[in-house]
């Protein structure tokens, strides 16, 4: 049973959806008219809905607020607050990026680890709303709430009752390897499902860029599903991943040269950005050093507007808001 409804004020602009959908943290809800219902981790049953600037919110057991205010991207921003302080050459591609999609923060989860790293390490090469998230809802049907039980289930009856993607099978592999890293950073003396799950949750805590070359150590975790993983688990905006969409808007508009290298994982597991020698030259390094904090909130914005004007086949650049700042257009 649900407890009684309670509010919380958000100081504008704030949109729910434009926070929640493109997050990972989405794998975690089912959403219907408005309403997003927490469907698995931790605070299952938790409903969320926006009317203006009010956040209406109950759930079957009592919510933390800062836990509330994490899950919702309040920890930080509004991001728009911090405009004035990028160069003349960012601010009007900012500006117009967050005029298009206002109100947009970055939620995270700590307590829902596993959960964020199955959703990106499936989240590979495929289709996130059609794919993932129907593999992400057998897989907890299966697992009964804890996905650490995929590897005490036989492989045919996995991938006979999730799916035989690669992404599925390669999954199990990641877990795998996952669970001997937190055995060995933990000293854990055993390999229990139930303490594996909440072990887990204390990688969240650790330094980001540690364990971002924790998660470099698992097989088939990349520097983008690296730090996929730590912008959902943690409250550090200057991580995100440069995918396709980020590449491809900041490449058009300028701020990425043409031809830019992507994050090497031999180099990201041993420096930082700020360390590596390679930072000149490769996509992260270069945006994490004129975007710093702003890095991961203007990566969601590109992944918006990749999505719905700046296409790789047929780009609605007639029609695109950014179009009188874009040097594609000139």
């Amino acid at each position: 049973m649900h407890m009684h409804k309670k509010f919380l004020k958000v100081r504008p602009p704030y949109d729910l959806k434009l926070t929640l959908k493109p997050s990972f943290l989405s794998s975690l809800f089912s959403t219907s008219h408005k309403m997003w219902t927490k469907v698995r981790g931790f605070l299952k049953g938790l409903v969320l809905v926006q009317k203006g600037p009010l956040i209406i919110y109950q759930g079957v057991h009592e919510v933390p607020l800062d836990v509330l205010k994490s899950i919702l991207g309040l920890h930080l921003g509004p991001f728009e607050t911090y405009l004035r302080y990028t160069n003349s050459e960012l601010y009007p591609i900012l500006f117009n990026l967050a005029s298009c999609y206002p109100g947009v923060r970055l939620p995270f989860s700590e307590n829902d680890f596993i959960w964020l790293f199955i959703a990106a390490v499936l989240s590979r090469r495929t289709d996130y709303e059609k794919n993932v998230l129907r593999w992400c809802s057998r897989i907890d049907k299966l697992t009964k709430g804890n996905p650490w039980l995929l590897l005490y289930i036989s492989r045919d009856k996995i991938l006979s009752y999730i799916g035989t993607s690669y992404q599925v099978k390669t999954l199990l592999d990641s877990l795998s390897s996952l669970r001997e890293l937190l055995v060995e950073t933990f000293s854990l003396s055993t390999d229990d499902p139930l303490e594996l799950y909440e072990v887990s949750k204390d990688l969240s805590k650790k330094d980001p860029w540690h364990l971002r070359q924790l998660l470099l150590k698992c097989k088939y975790v990349g520097p983008k599903v690296a730090d996929s993983i730590v912008m959902s688990v943690t409250p550090y905006s200057s991580f995100a991943p440069v995918d396709i969409h980020l590449l491809r808007v900041s490449t058009r508009l300028g701020i990425l040269p043409p031809h830019v290298k992507l994050p090497q994982r031999n180099y990201c597991v041993s420096y930082t950005c700020y360390t590596c020698p390679y930072k000149d030259t490769c996509a992260r390094g270069i945006l994490l050093g004129k975007l710093d904090m702003l890095f991961g909130w203007y990566q969601t914005l590109t992944y918006l507007h990749g999505r719905n004007y700046c296409r790789s086949i047929l780009p609605k650049c007639h029609s695109c808001p950014l179009k009188d700042v874009c040097p594609k257009n000139k």
